[in-house]
């Protein structure tokens, strides 16, 4: 039965990848406007990995009992060599101070007038290092919480996701104009993608492991999760109504309760999977390499674009191949690298650990 379930979690991400390389080809035209209505819902594949991520560390790290150090080599053995790679490999035409600068991952969260974006050396960067920092806290997190249940967690996930909508949003916004930086699409992304903003996400995967692995009420998680939608609202709709404060009625109108409620219906795909065992082996195999098809895929990508150039088209067909072609190369180049990596990874942890 578990291991049906951890075959489901390997569908899921292979759906979440599948998500975010449709919405990724950006250089082909959509032909219609449902495709083009799939491809903005594919950005939320990164989402679904989050709360995947939740859910299978939160299950590695209570059944296989390993110690810390053996926890932050797995993690980050899993994703930084990869990473730091592709910065090179992306960057081979600019290795520059900044370039070098944005090697250093942990620095691409923080805020800065030298960039235009939340942004790292490998494009779509900025999704690992919130699985980083994640990584980082969630030991943490669980020596905190003296017991470990969906009600405990969904109050911490209250405290994050009130605190940086109602508090700590409107401090970043403040500190940025005051810093000259007021590009309203590079405040918008970072308010967007930055770790305070996704760690409700991850939370929401914890949470599941408990309904999912431990037999908490699954009922009451989603009941829990609709107090928080309903709190949300009141406080503001009260402070919208009621508030003569200017300053907190702009805090509030930057409150994205739809995004909460998207990715609570999000995590309902993840229990259906799970509760029905549902899993598929092309989507299995996509799943297992997904990492590395996540960051090969602009590789891909590239290549694919010579494609759709040549052709110069918006049609299925084209689009149908040159998504072919980005699919193909970044997996090919996924499972050879994942490979590598997973064949030397007993010899390294000993270098590492030991050594």
């Amino acid at each position: 039965m578990v291991k049906n379930r951890i075959s489901s979690f390997d569908s899921l991400r292979g759906i979440a990848i599948f998500g975010v390389l449709i919405n990724h080809a950006y250089f082909i035209d959509s032909p219609t406007s449902i495709h083009k209505l799939v491809k903005s819902l594919g950005r939320y594949g990164v989402q679904l990995f989050f709360i995947i991520s939740g859910i299978m560390i939160t299950y590695s790290w209570i059944n296989k009992k390993v110690n810390l150090k053996i926890f932050y080599f797995n993690r980050l053995y899993r994703v930084l060599p990869l990473f730091i790679i592709s910065g090179f490999i992306y960057n081979l035409e600019n290795l520059n101070s900044s370039t070098y600068k944005l090697m250093l991952i942990f620095t691409s969260h923080f805020i800065s007038s030298e960039y235009s974006n939340i942004e790292t050396a490998a494009p779509g960067g900025w999704s690992i290092v919130s699985e980083i920092f994640f990584y980082l806290l969630f030991p943490i997190l669980f020596m905190i919480l003296k017991k470990k249940n969906i009600y405990y967690i969904f109050f911490v996930q209250s405290i994050v996701y009130l605190f940086y909508n109602f508090f700590f949003q409107q401090k970043i916004i403040e500190y940025m104009l005051s810093n000259g930086i007021s590009e309203t699409k590079y405040i918008e992304n970072y308010l967007f993608f930055n770790f305070l903003n996704q760690l409700p996400i991850f939370l929401i995967g914890i949470g599941l492991y408990y309904c999912l692995f431990d037999n908490n009420s699954i009922s009451k998680f989603y009941l829990l999760q609709f107090a928080l939608i309903a709190l949300t609202y009141f406080f503001r709709e009260l402070i919208l109504n009621y508030s003569t404060s200017e300053e907190l009625i702009e805090v509030v109108k930057n409150v994205q309760l739809n995004f909460l409620i998207f990715y609570i219906f999000l995590s309902l795909l993840v229990v259906f999977f799970v509760k029905f065992n549902l899993n598929n082996r092309y989507l299995n195999y996509l799943g297992r390499y997904s990492y590395g098809v996540y960051i090969f895929h602009y590789l891909g990508a590239t290549v694919a674009s010579k494609i759709s150039n040549f052709y110069n088209g918006s049609g299925y067909i084209t689009y149908f191949t040159c998504f072919t072609i980005m699919l193909t190369v970044s997996l090919i180049l996924s499972k050879l690298s994942e490979d590598f990596l997973l064949k030397n990874k007993n010899k390294t942890r000993k270098i590492i650990l030991l050594g």
